[in-house]
């Protein structure tokens, strides 16, 4: 289930991560330079993810979810998770697969904390609405 399927105008792609937890969590108080590489690290991961999936560019609007199984029960707030998911958006629109992380561009769900499981997994979840680009406009098929 993490390849392209078709379910009616729907699209959307399944990207297994390869952490077992966040790599970015608003509690985390790195040094700027750690906090900088980790959120590079993440940026190039889904962008090597989207690439890896042949995702399509230039999409008009996307939605992205991000859904972490954790291996214990312990108590999480899912608004921790929102800078993981902040850096792998920059990462989707590093590959182009829309033009901006604005709202206009991008709908972002708050990050989902499903039951625990092991192993712990994150995952990210797009979707986007099947569409002929526009290339008339010369800025990467958005309007």
């Amino acid at each position: 289930m993490d390849a392209r399927h078709q379910n009616g105008r729907i699209l959307y792609a399944w990207i297994p991560l390869p952490w077992a937890t966040p790599p970015l969590t608003a509690n985390q108080r790195h040094h700027w330079a750690r906090r900088a590489q980790i959120v590079k690290e993440t940026r190039n991961m889904a962008r090597y993810k989207a690439r890896e999936k042949q995702l399509p560019k230039c999409l008009k609007k996307i939605r992205v979810e991000l859904h972490y199984y954790p291996q214990n029960k312990r108590r999480r707030d899912a608004d921790n998770l929102v800078p993981t998911l902040k850096a792998l958006c920059d990462g989707l629109v590093d590959y182009g697969i829309v033009k901006d992380d604005t709202p206009e561009y991008m709908e972002k769900i708050m990050p989902i904390i499903h039951t625990p499981r092991k192993p712990a997994e994150l995952k990210l979840y797009i979707e986007w609405q099947e569409e002929a680009p526009d290339t008339q406009k010369g800025n990467r098929g958005m309007e």
